[in-house]
């Protein structure tokens, strides 16, 4: 009795140490990041900041120029050099949160000159699809092919006036680019010219991709056939020839 008390509590005591070392030593450090993992992390924010500075310090000057209005590339110039001061001072050794929101502060003003030189390097394609796009609905809306003659002209005539006023705004736009400074924001966008393609197709596809009515079946009248006109006489005929000889075979008999 006593022998079975003291195997069942070293069996409690063996599992409570099992359970224990698995908790500590596999669960507890999954459960929190570890000390190497948060060393690396900040370190790569921090390269980010060093990078950010090195690459829109240059940037400014060449490339993205034309897209930063001078009192604010002077303005900028002093942040970057004060980011920097920073990194290799006060900043060298700190948490990841804080290169993070160091980096954030400075492309509140990189980021919108960064974004309008994408703008104005992707804006001829976008011109150009839009173009397209709008060139072909207007073909086909206006085209005397067979397979659009049953639109009616109303329909086609509001794929047309979609047409027209894309093109409008289009225009505008793009004369309101050509006549403002490269470092204000754009009248129109690449985005918006995406986006008025998908809206023009909502609108025309299903006027344009209307399918023909199916003909209305017609009901032939069945007309007799000179032939089953000849058999029914043939059998009327025929039905009668009996009858004759019947009477004929009663004639003689009397």
């Amino acid at each position: 009795k006593n022998l079975a008390h003291c195997l069942k509590r070293c069996f409690c005591l063996a599992c409570f140490a099992f359970n224990w070392f698995t908790f500590t030593n596999i669960f507890l450090p999954l459960s929190r990041p570890s000390k190497d993992r948060i060393l690396h992390e900040t370190l790569e924010r921090k390269n980010d900041v060093e990078s950010y500075i090195y690459n829109m310090r240059d940037k400014v000057y060449t490339s993205l120029s034309d897209f930063i209005e001078e009192s604010v590339r002077s303005e900028f110039v002093k942040q970057l050099e004060g980011a920097e001061d920073w990194l290799y001072g006060d900043g060298e050794d700190v948490e990841k949160s804080q290169y993070v929101k160091k980096l954030e502060e400075l492309k509140t003003i990189g980021e919108p000159v960064v974004y309008r030189a994408r703008e104005a390097e992707e804006r001829y394609a976008a011109t150009q699809k839009l173009r397209d796009a709008l060139n072909a609905l207007l073909e086909e809306a206006q085209s005397a092919d067979e397979k659009y003659a049953h639109i009616e002209q109303a329909e086609k005539d509001k794929v047309i006036a979609a047409v027209k006023d894309a093109e409008q705004w289009l225009g505008d736009g793009l004369a309101k680019i050509e006549s403002s400074p490269k470092f204000t924001d754009p009248a129109i966008t690449c985005k918006q010219m995406e986006d008025r393609i998908f809206t023009l197709r909502i609108i025309c596809r299903p006027i344009l991709d209307k399918p023909k009515p199916k003909p209305v079946p017609v009901e032939e009248k069945k007309e007799e056939k000179p032939e089953e006109k000849k058999e029914e006489t043939s059998e009327g005929s025929t039905e009668a020839a009996p009858e004759e000889k019947e009477g004929e075979k009663m004639d003689v008999e009397e």
